[in-house]
């Protein structure tokens, strides 16, 4: 289920969940938000997701043998700056597997 919210003066944002479909609804559900704001030649982003138990097959991560671990979180932020025809940017990214197997 995702809701993007409209536009708002230069401002976006968006929220999103992934439902468990084990008998354990804690197992395998994952969530996420981001938002974006553009004001002239500056443009700024955050994001947030978090993956919990997604060591079922059953959900919203697969059991593929890649992810390893009881719990996923990224934090992600970023920004660019337009200077004519040079672009000065940014980025900063987070990844925490808790439990790692």
């Amino acid at each position: 289920m995702k809701y993007t919210a409209p536009a708002l003066q230069g401002l976006k944002a968006e929220a999103m969940y992934a439902f468990s479909n084990d008998t354990d609804f804690a197992n395998n559900h994952m969530y996420s938000a981001a938002t974006q704001y553009t004001i002239g030649s500056l443009t700024a982003a955050v994001a947030y997701l978090k993956i919990n138990n997604p060591r079922s097959a059953n959900g919203a991560v697969s059991t593929d043998g890649v992810f390893a671990g009881s719990s996923q979180q990224d934090i992600k932020a970023g920004f660019a700056y337009a200077l004519g025809a040079t672009n000065v940017e940014f980025a900063y990214s987070s990844v925490d597997v808790c439990n790692p197997v």
